[in-house]
């Protein structure tokens, strides 16, 4: 693969065919300092995932387990998106993947349904979305017992009793495009203009 799959725009000859392969990401400015301090290429991964959960959520009937793959796109999408606002905040983009946390710290303005809907993206993406288990048993516990708990919405009628999502909080497409709608909209109130 040449290397401006990973290096895009980059195209480098070297005179007599050596060149030392350290170099080239000197030379490119594609390097760990300049990418990890990059509001752009955070923002243009954000977008990458971004429309990449939205096809898998046209296709996800025909995708074996297609909403676990099209959730942990969205909670990464929306993971990067979070740390590109941060980042274009001045900030560093911490090394973990909690997604309420890192709304708060970037200042995006969810409300407390869209941060329960954080919640359980957290959660898909930490571990339920990616493995069939945890690496621990207590949290597969809390997910079932209290985290997924929130998330549902239990009633009885006569001897029937009908367990469905909560509409304002499960992660459905219209509350994942709304979670990326407002955090977007950060980003662009952020922008130089």
């Amino acid at each position: 693969m040449p290397a401006e799959a990973f290096l895009p725009g980059c195209h480098i000859e070297a005179k007599h065919g050596h060149m030392n392969k350290k170099k080239i990401p000197e030379i490119t400015g594609y390097t760990f300092a300049n990418q990890s301090s990059s509001k752009e290429s955070w923002y243009n991964a954000a977008i990458s995932f971004h429309e990449g959960a939205g096809i898998l959520a046209q296709h996800n009937d025909s995708i074996q387990g297609g909403i676990r793959v099209f959730l942990v796109n969205v909670a990464l999408s929306l993971e990067l998106l979070l740390k590109a606002i941060l980042v274009a905040q001045g900030k560093e983009a911490p090394s973990n993947h909690k997604l309420r946390s890192l709304a708060g710290e970037t200042g995006v303005d969810f409300t407390e349904s869209q941060k329960a809907t954080l919640e359980i993206l957290e959660e898909i993406f930490t571990w339920s979305g990616r493995y069939p288990v945890p690496n621990k048993a207590s949290v597969w516990d809390t997910y079932y017992d209290q985290v997924l708990e929130r998330h549902v919405i239990r009633e009885k009628a006569g001897n029937t009793h009908i367990t469905t999502a909560n509409p304002k909080t499960f992660p459905t497409v219209e509350n994942c495009d709304a979670l990326w709608t407002i955090a977007n909209r950060k980003w662009d109130e952020i922008q130089p203009h």
